[in-house]
């Protein structure tokens, strides 16, 4: 009753024409009315609150801001040959990435002086071994992006700048040479990530560039005439004969000097202009590369324990008239033949129809195929170091060019006319050097 009372009093003296009248004449002056009007001005809430909202953002913002700022001007960035898309070597270009951090214990971070380039550089630009190299590239804490850029090159030299703290056989300071697998960042960049397994030092009498020349080329060489061609430095070898289709390229080079090392028999079917180059190489017989030459052997009779096929599948046939029982032929190729697509699935896919295919030949024709993919390991560069040291292998170095250059480098490999292998020298050299 009595809070009843109240709100009745209030009311009747809110009414009262002399109440109304004092509340009209205070809400007309000075500060009052715009106290009462801001008060009740809805929009100029919005505006207060606005101003606050934008303050408080805008200032995690600028923190946000300034700390990413702080970061990007913190990082080390290097140029890389790479690409961005799988166009080929149109896609080659030269641009500045961040430079690896060493993570693992068994890292090694190598400053890359010079590296070599290969035709898998440019089946790699094509989109070869992409699936594997995603996978990888997913749980690789120096990828931003599982896809791109992809780092060209397979090899290289350069000095040792930092390594993890399981490495022990390496020190910084170390001119090394080393090998990189397909589904890593490659080795055409300043700085280069990779596990001490694939890292070797450099054979002191080899310049960085002329070291460049020989992982890549002799790990292949070596699956040639090792894993494929049951040869290698043993007794065995001794006195077999091998055939090489060409001597023109880098890693036929050098197979004729392993197979001299081990003392097998080489004939060589060249391009003339090769002739005396091959051999001084050990070639003890080297044929005009012709299609009649090659007539002329087997008329001849002429049959080999290995032959070494650089002609790609179209030249099996021919090679096969040239065994020896019990002989092999080794077809070298850039990549396992496949689909047009080298993506994870499709890569496992064509593995499997060409082991299908395989296994029917063997049954049904008698012929035995495999497809041996090229194993990376640092144990063949320890070996070629032996024979460097003793003076027994060369350097198989065509022509030098500048980091600037590497673009009319690839389209002179892709054009097929080089002779050996083509050098990127990482520095700012504007001069393409021929061969010394």
């Amino acid at each position: 009753m009595e809070n009843g009372l109240v709100h009745s009093s209030v009311a009747t003296a809110l009414e009262n024409p002399s109440i109304q009248q004092a509340v009209a004449t205070i809400q007309e002056s000075g500060p009052w009315v715009w106290t009462i009007r801001a008060i009740e001005n809805k929009n100029l809430w919005y505006l207060i609150g606005g101003v606050f909202v934008g303050a408080y953002f805008g200032f995690r913002v600028g923190v946000v801001s300034g700390r990413a700022r702080s970061l990007v001007e913190n990082l080390a960035w290097m140029k890389a040959v790479a690409i961005n898309s799988y166009d080929g070597v149109e896609s080659i270009s030269v641009q500045n990435i961040e430079v690896p951090r060493v993570v693992k214990e068994t890292d090694v971070l190598i400053e890359v002086k010079a590296a070599s380039i290969d035709p898998i550089d440019i089946k790699v630009s094509q989109g070869y071994g992409r699936g594997l190299r995603e996978l990888v590239n997913k749980y690789n804490p120096n990828t931003t992006n599982s896809t791109f850029p992809v780092v060209l090159g397979r090899d290289g030299t350069g000095v040792i700048s930092e390594v993890g703290s399981g490495v022990h056989n390496l020190r910084v300071g170390d001119s090394v040479w080393f090998i990189v697998p397909p589904c890593f960042q490659g080795s055409l960049s300043n700085y280069i990530i990779l596990s001490s397994e694939y890292i070797r030092p450099l054979p002191e009498s080899l310049t960085f560039e002329s070291g460049a020349t020989l992982p890549y080329t002799g790990l292949v060489a070596w699956n040639i005439l090792v894993v494929s061609g049951d040869l290698g430095p043993s007794n065995k070898s001794k006195g077999k004969k091998v055939f090489i289709w060409g001597g023109v390229r880098a890693v036929e080079r050098l197979c004729i000097q392993l197979c001299k090392v081990w003392g097998c028999e080489v004939t060589c079917l060249a391009p003339v202009y090769t002739h005396d180059y091959l051999r001084s190489l050990g070639a003890s017989s080297v044929l005009k590369d012709d299609v009649q030459e090659f007539k002329n052997l087997l008329k001849q009779g002429s049959r080999f324990d290995v032959v070494v096929n650089t002609a790609g599948i179209l030249g099996e046939d021919l090679c096969l008239g040239l065994l020896a029982p019990e002989g092999r032929v080794v077809t070298t190729l850039i990549s396992t033949p496949g689909l047009r697509e080298y993506g994870l699935f499709t890569s496992i896919l064509a593995r499997v129809m060409n082991s299908v295919l395989d296994l029917f030949k063997r049954n049904l024709l008698g012929e035995t195929r495999r497809w041996i993919e090229t194993r990376f390991t640092g144990e063949v560069l320890d070996y070629l170091a032996t024979l460097v040291n003793i003076g027994a292998i060369d350097p198989v170095g065509e022509r030098i060019f500048s980091v600037d250059q590497v673009e009319l480098a690839f389209k002179y490999l892709a054009g097929g006319g080089h002779k050996g292998k083509l050098v990127i020298r990482m520095d700012q050299e504007n001069s393409i050097i021929p061969w010394r």
